[in-house]
């Protein structure tokens, strides 16, 4: 996410774009019927040039 609005004007040790994570993975569940793991690796709030979001290819096991 190049221009995350959640992120940018923030200052963290950690991602904090629970928002668009959270988003992700209830899409992806809606879609598969399945949990997939959603992490957030790059965040703008923590100096990164933009936001990276990873979703799991395979559904989290239970």
């Amino acid at each position: 996410i190049s221009a995350c609005p959640y992120c940018a004007g923030n200052q963290a040790e950690r991602p904090i774009g629970f928002f668009p994570v959270g988003c992700y993975g209830v899409a992806r569940r809606w879609a598969t019927g399945e949990t997939y793991p959603v992490e957030e690796l790059a965040c703008i709030a923590k100096g990164d040039q933009h936001c990276l979001v990873r979703i799991g290819r395979a559904p989290a096991a239970a």
